[in-house]
């Protein structure tokens, strides 16, 4: 009995130096009226936060602590805790605080920093809880304030601070504060791309037109001579759009079956079967030409039918090239060896008697296919004449029509079946690829920026979908509207992303002030860059498409703060309309791209380039031409 009543008088003593203790701590005297209104106050705030749900503990933790659990008073709120009702950040934990407050002496003098065991015969107060953390004093990433962010704080945006009512401000301050680990890994990704890009393929003139290209080379014969062609400048400080499309940049023709280009190439066919093997005199060489490219006088244009060999075949001869010797695929095969040269395949093996046989097979064969440009052409040339012309040479192939040009000028990965293009993926890899530095740096900022502010808000996911969905989207308008525009760079992702800004902007229409104004500062900014997109090189429809398809999925993706019953009804039927809209949206490009292309539309490039020149906005236009940029 004694040792109990020992042991009560031990608790009692660890009590009132415990409450000595906090008084000290708070600055007051322990029986004064300031240390029992101090204390009260501390009361009444722990209950208040309680009833907000504000204390929320992790689960296990019993009512007696949450009760006992001390608040923290307001004298070190920021700006926006006190917008948001949130604790001061002490930033420790609720064992820790507890451990302040029953911080004592022991008898001998020492500090102890928790009350003794007491002995059994005493009420034992419980196991003592596992070190738990308070939410909203757990480290967290950096917060951004919802309706407002980077750009609302760079246009003075301001909120209504009458409608910020208790609920409203506890949903904004429960709203998860993400770290913006997209934003940096499709930076990294862009920089490390274009580092590589340039490596390989160099920069190429820089201007807004064309540019003629001269050199010397061989061409049709052994001879040297003047050579040019015109390189379309790039305005970026970059790779030339040949480069951009090996790289994987958007590029119609590379990923359907583009009708105009068949026929050019069809157009090319017929011209070839007309043609035959021109042997130099002076045993030079020989090429395929046509009859006015020939000189008769220093060249036998050998042309069948040739009623010297019996050869009854119309089409031919070819350099290099005759049924009769070669052995893989076998002559015997008609369906093979058709009197069509353009539909002959390349000789796996030639027969022993073929150097030893008619003279367009023993003579040196100093021209072979070329693919050069952007769009299928094929010429017969030498291989220096090919490599000043930055094209694909075939050294092993005799004629034009035994290669398909769309494959080596598309590039990345080879089509499933050759000259049938079908590379899509091109809607999502143009997106990491840019067409110079200074496309590049407005990226990285804007992203860094505006990008990273968001993604803070709405998580990586998120973002990434707004953010890839946005620029396929536009580069699908792109290759519909401008099938030949070749477009490298996130142009569409950049403008859906600029979209949540206007979403937010209506999102919290009820608590921000003057929202007609923060609404209207953002439509001149983004009228200013649609005016930009009147300059070349830069696609207004991957622009307006983007921000639509953009604003379809943050209004069905961001997160929101609802203020009555009214206004979360509109949401969640605008979330639905949206996302609903998006998915059509997204079918009915795919149609219109694969299944009805546009052929034609003479004013499509107007809207996304003024031609203050001739040559200003070469790159936008729907033509296809032959023999037009390669002279000699």
């Amino acid at each position: 009995m004694a040792d109990g009543t020992g042991s009560q008088t031990k608790a009692k003593q660890y009590a009132q130096q415990a409450k000595q203790s906090v008084a000290e701590f708070l600055g007051v005297a322990g029986d004064s009226d300031e240390w029992k209104n101090k204390q009260g106050d501390l009361q009444r705030r722990s209950m208040a936060l309680n009833q907000q749900g504000r204390l929320l503990m992790k689960p296990g933790q019993d009512q007696r602590s949450q009760s006992a659990s001390p608040a923290v008073p307001d004298g070190g709120l920021s700006g926006k805790e006190k917008v948001m009702g949130r604790p001061s950040a002490l930033q420790v934990t609720y064992n820790d605080l507890k451990g302040r407050l029953q911080k004592s002496k022991r008898p001998d003098g020492s500090e102890s920093e928790s009350l003794p065991p007491v002995s059994s015969s005493a009420p034992s107060p419980g196991p003592e809880p596992k070190e738990k953390k308070l939410k909203f004093l757990e480290p967290e990433p950096e917060e951004r304030e919802l309706g407002k962010g980077l750009v609302g704080d760079l246009l003075n945006r301001e909120y209504r601070k009458s409608r910020l009512v208790s609920e409203v401000r506890m949903n904004m301050a429960n709203l998860t504060a993400y770290r913006p680990f997209f934003t940096y890994w499709v930076t990294f990704v862009q920089i490390v791309v274009f580092i590589v890009a340039i490596s390989l393929y160099g920069v190429c003139p820089i201007g807004v037109g064309l540019r003629v290209i001269k050199g010397e080379a061989p061409r049709l014969h052994a001879i040297t001579e003047e050579v040019y062609y015109n390189e379309e400048e790039n305005m970026w400080i970059g790779p030339a759009s040949r480069d951009l499309i090996h790289a994987g940049a958007k590029f119609s023709p590379c990923m359907r079956n583009d009708y105009r280009i068949n026929e050019a190439i069809k157009l090319d066919k017929a011209i070839e079967k007309q043609k035959a093997c021109c042997i130099y005199n002076d045993e030079s060489g020989c090429v395929m030409t046509s009859r006015k490219d020939c000189s008769s006088l220093m060249a036998d244009w050998k042309k069948w039918p040739d009623r010297s060999s019996n050869i009854s075949r119309t089409s031919g001869s070819v350099c290099g090239l005759d049924p009769k010797y070669c052995e893989n695929p076998s002559p015997s095969l008609k369906e093979k060896w058709p009197d069509d040269i353009t539909k002959w395949p390349k000789c796996m093996k030639a027969s022993a008697e073929s150097r030893s046989g008619s003279p367009h097979m023993t003579c040196e064969v100093i021209g072979r296919p070329c693919c050069v440009g952007i769009q299928g052409e094929c010429l017969i040339t030498s291989d220096k004449h090919c490599a000043f012309l930055k094209g694909h040479f075939y050294p092993n192939n005799s004629l034009c029509s035994q290669v398909f040009c769309m494959d080596a000028i598309c590039g990345m990965v080879a089509f499933y079946t050759p000259g049938v293009p079908d590379q899509f993926g091109r809607l999502v890899i143009s997106q990491f690829i840019h067409a110079g530095f200074i496309q590049l740096l407005v990226t990285v900022i804007f992203q860094a920026f505006i990008m990273r502010d968001l993604e803070k808000l709405i998580g990586w996911f998120r973002i990434a979908v707004i953010y890839i969905f946005s620029g396929i989207a536009g580069s699908l308008a792109s290759a519909i509207f401008l099938p030949y525009h070749v477009e490298a760079g996130p142009s569409g992702s950049l403008f859906g992303i600029a979209s949540c800004l206007f979403v937010e902007v209506i999102q919290n229409w009820h608590i921000l002030y003057q929202p007609w104004f923060a609404l209207l500062k953002l439509c001149l900014i983004l009228l200013v860059l649609f005016i930009l997109g009147l300059l070349p090189m830069i696609d207004n429809y991957a622009h307006i498409f983007g921000f639509i398809y953009g604003f379809f999925l943050a209004f069905g993706l961001m997160p929101y703060v609802t203020f009555n019953v009214e206004d979360k009804r509109f949401k969640l039927i605008g979330v639905i309309v949206c996302l609903s809209l998006a998915v059509v949206l997204l079918i009915v490009l795919i149609i219109i791209f694969y299944v009805t292309p546009i052929t034609s539309c003479s004013g499509c490039q107007y809207f996304t380039c003024i031609p203050f020149t001739d040559k200003f906005c070469s790159s936008n236009e729907i033509k296809i031409s032959r023999n037009e940029v390669w002279y000699t």
